[in-house]
């Protein structure tokens, strides 16, 4: 927008084809390109003009500057499709990782954003106010997504993890495959359309590897994330992925700012295990007793949200980063189902569980062979 008013002084197209080559040949936004392209002089060379007539946004204030996709979206895909890039009519695409996460309170997300200059978008609880077709990444559990999805239309899904209690009225494009992190897949779907990843982007998805890898130390970690996080820190000019990883855990493990909710909820997902709802939450740190001096006050707050959601089960992990280890905390019905998935007993609600810190590969498969077998 600060461009608008030099913009306004121009008189004919080459002063608008003067003006672009000022800009910086490598921004992201597209924006130098669409002024280059212009092949006659209408005045729509503002940049809202450029969002509306290239990206189908709607600056318009009264539109809530939601998407349009003008034109039935026939100008949005023509412009972007020779940049690999997609568009869905009347859908929205919800999540990444740091989507997800970006206003739950997580220290580690917060690092992410501001080391990359990116900020946290919006989250969205409902979809079926704002369109009706959407794109699920990085889950696909109904219990886990937005509360209105029975009234959408899913068109596709990205994933990693188990396909569950998920189905659709149509087909659609899905890609799942078993690594430790979406963002891998994501990575490698860019790589086979050609698509180079802005930088400040493929700091985000390094992140979210790292994140849900545990820096590479996860059980679920395959070569392509190691690859990943390789081709991704060249990109977003990371010269040290392993001490910035640490670095952005740690930011993560500061229990003290945490509150009883972020803790046992702030990355938490709803399982449904033989007619069982459980809830399975896991928090980081580098220290259990920063956790467990507070286990009176958790055991209050995942009482209190089994009580608000219907959980019968709730199964804290709880794990630190630096030796690899988890204990969980059980409260609820079926301890003793609990106790039979991983042939240990709890004391105190509490059990060790040495060398675990995946929910995925290491925690949700017996529980769901102890409850459904």
């Amino acid at each position: 927008n600060r461009y608008d008013g030099q913009l306004a002084a121009c008189t004919g197209l080459d002063e608008v084809h003067d003006f672009a080559r000022t800009l910086p040949e490598d921004e992201p936004s597209g924006y130098r390109d669409y002024l280059l392209g212009l092949t006659d002089y209408a005045g729509a060379v503002k940049w809202s003009d450029y969002m509306l007539r290239a990206c189908g946004y709607s600056m318009n204030e009264a539109d809530g500057h939601a998407v349009t996709l003008d034109q039935g979206g026939v100008v949005t895909r023509r412009e972007l499709q020779p940049h690999g890039v997609r568009t869905y009519e009347n859908a929205q695409c919800y999540y990444t990782w740091w989507v997800r996460h970006a206003n739950d309170g997580n220290d580690e997300t917060k690092y992410a954003l501001d080391h990359f200059g990116m900020k946290a978008p919006r989250v969205v609880k409902t979809v079926a106010n704002e369109v009706d077709k959407v794109m699920l990444v990085d889950h696909n559990e109904p219990q886990q997504s937005v509360s209105d999805l029975d009234k959408v239309t899913v068109t596709h899904l990205v994933d990693h993890h188990r396909i569950a209690n998920f189905n659709t009225a149509q087909p659609l494009w899905i890609t799942a495959r078993p690594y430790g992190c979406v963002s891998t897949i994501i990575t490698e779907l860019f790589q086979e359309k050609y698509i180079n990843i802005p930088a400040n982007l493929a700091g985000m998805m390094l992140s979210a590897i790292i994140s849900d890898t545990l820096l590479l130390k996860s059980p679920t970690t395959t070569d392509h994330d190691r690859e990943a996080v390789k081709y991704l820190a060249k990109i977003a000019g990371v010269e040290d992925y392993e001490k910035y990883g640490i670095d952005m855990l740690k930011a993560g493990t500061n229990i003290a700012k945490k509150t009883d909710n972020e803790i046992v909820d702030g990355d938490a997902k709803t399982f449904e295990l033989g007619g069982t709802k459980l809830r399975i939450g896991q928090v980081n740190t580098v220290d259990l007793d920063d956790v467990f001096s507070r286990q009176a006050d958790l055991e209050k707050e995942m009482h209190n949200l089994m009580d608000q959601n219907g959980y019968e089960t709730f199964v804290l992990m709880v794990t630190n980063i630096l030796n690899s280890d988890t204990d969980l905390f059980v409260v609820g019905d079926h301890t003793d189902t609990v106790e039979k998935a991983f042939g240990k007993k709890l004391d105190n609600k509490r059990m060790n569980l040495p060398g675990v810190v995946s929910r995925k590969k290491q925690v949700v498969p017996p529980l769901t062979d102890a409850f459904e077998g």
